[in-house]
């Protein structure tokens, strides 16, 4: 539905053997002893080649490996979605894209205003929220949105049936393209816990830590995915620190593909401002397994 050549060279020894004189009688005497001259031209035997040695043998636990490769994300890079998640789906993975799903709303605006009912069609559990696709190379963390249904405080401004059913066949054709079908939804293959992902002969391990700026009244959320020792997966979001924000990174489940395990990151943060709590997602380039 929505990539010598063998050179011989022969030389033939020349003939150095001096001829006997014809007018020397041939003696018939024992031969002598060899002088020093014929003795010291005697061949010497060349020394016996010792075999050669086997190389030593390395135990596996004393090979060296190589750390696994980090990659490393920041600010808004792979991030999609806004506001409060009502829901979200993977609809369909592989190892190089996603198709994912998103249903949101926000409770109100720094006005206090109120989101509108555009009375789109399926949303009658959730009438005033929006809906997106997205598109995400899970490679490059580039993410393209296809806003199907627009969450608004105007009623002006709600999405009309013909921008719905554009933006939805847009979907389709790059899901399509990116080689994903979006019936197939995927379960999650694993589940995160506060401190781990239990996922090949031993977890993955997860590190998370806040780092507030007040001079910049800016907060720095980060979150790292480790194999043992090597850290495989870095993540650093930033938030607002005005109106009491606050920020955290955290991650949630993972989908196995060909390439490696995918897991999916959330960012959430908080302004006492009227608009509330806001989630974001993104999600890593596949992590190969442990060892």
């Amino acid at each position: 539905m929505f990539l010598l050549l063998n050179i011989l060279i022969a030389c033939g020894d020349k003939d150095t053997t001096a001829q006997s004189s014809p007018k020397e009688p041939i003696k018939t005497t024992a031969s002598a002893s060899p002088t020093p001259d014929q003795q010291e031209s005697k061949e010497v035997p060349s020394p016996k080649k010792k075999p050669d040695t086997p190389p030593e043998k390395v135990s596996k636990t004393e090979e060296k490996k190589a750390p696994l490769q980090m990659v490393s994300r920041s600010q808004k890079q792979g991030l999609f979605g806004s506001d409060t998640t009502d829901e979200l789906s993977v609809l369909d993975i592989n190892s190089t894209f996603a198709a994912v799903k998103l249903v949101y709303h926000n409770e109100g605006d720094e006005m206090l205003r109120l989101p509108k009912n555009c009375n789109y069609s399926g949303m009658q559990k959730t009438p005033t929220s929006g809906v997106s696709l997205y598109l995400v190379d899970l490679q490059k963390g580039n993410v393209e949105e296809f806003e199907v249904y627009k969450f608004t405080f105007d009623n002006e401004k709600c999405s009309t049936p013909e921008e719905s059913d554009a933006n939805l066949q847009k979907a389709k054709d790059a899901f399509q393209k990116a080689g994903l079908d979006i019936t197939r939804k995927p379960t999650p293959d694993v589940t995160a816990t506060d401190k781990s992902i239990a996922w090949g002969p031993r977890p993955l391990n997860i590190r998370t830590s806040v780092k507030n700026n007040d001079e910049e009244m800016t907060g720095y959320a980060t979150g790292e995915l480790l194999s043992g020792s090597d850290v495989v997966y870095r993540t650093k979001r930033s938030f607002s620190l005005a109106m009491a924000g606050f920020g955290k990174v955290s991650f949630q489940e993972g989908y196995v593909t060909p390439a490696g395990l995918v897991v999916l990151e959330k960012m959430y943060s908080f302004r006492a401002d009227g608009s509330g709590e806001h989630y974001r997602y993104a999600l890593t380039p596949p992590i190969q397994g442990s060892r």
